[in-house]
């Protein structure tokens, strides 16, 4: 589980920490900083993964991202477990992978609009924009869920779908 999420000079960020829990709702007003919270854990996890590239695509190149009002450059830093913790600044030349990050499921709230047909990934893992969940929801159909995801009126504790 992520515990805390630093982040310095990154988009409307001078210079913030969050702390996580096992769940966690985003809210604010628009331009507040939620996707660039999502975009921020996203980064890391694509740096945790040893992308060539962890910036996403389409969100902007180093300078960019920047926030032009903080006197700090760049950077990500995350804690995880009980001592983990990963650390991006694209300006750092040194590499500190962590093999240990939490995997991120992470669905937007963009979704395909009408089509023919939506693609589905090879892997079977969920994506961004909802591919794949029914296979996700088979594949973990038995998986227990921690108590704080469960409705005080669920008839299970599982994804198990009748």
């Amino acid at each position: 589980m992520i515990n805390q999420l630093v982040i310095k000079g990154f988009k409307s960020f001078k210079e913030d920490t969050i702390d996580l829990n096992q769940l966690n709702i985003l809210t604010g007003l628009n331009s507040s900083g939620k996707s660039s919270v999502i975009q921020s854990l996203q980064i890391l996890s694509r740096y945790s993964k040893r992308f060539e590239n962890p910036l996403l695509e389409g969100h902007g190149d180093y300078k960019e991202l920047q926030n032009p009002y903080s006197t700090l450059p760049f950077s990500i830093e995350a804690k995880y477990g009980k001592d983990d913790m990963i650390c991006y600044s694209p300006l750092d030349s040194v590499t500190a992978y962590a093999d240990s990050f939490p995997e991120l499921i992470f669905i937007s709230a963009d979704r395909y609009g009408p089509l023919v047909s939506i693609p589905l990934l090879s892997d079977g893992v969920l994506g961004s924009k909802g591919e794949n969940v029914i296979k996700c929801i088979q594949i973990h159909s038995e998986d227990i869920l921690d108590k704080c995801l469960i409705h005080p009126k669920s008839e299970g504790d599982t994804f198990y779908i009748i």
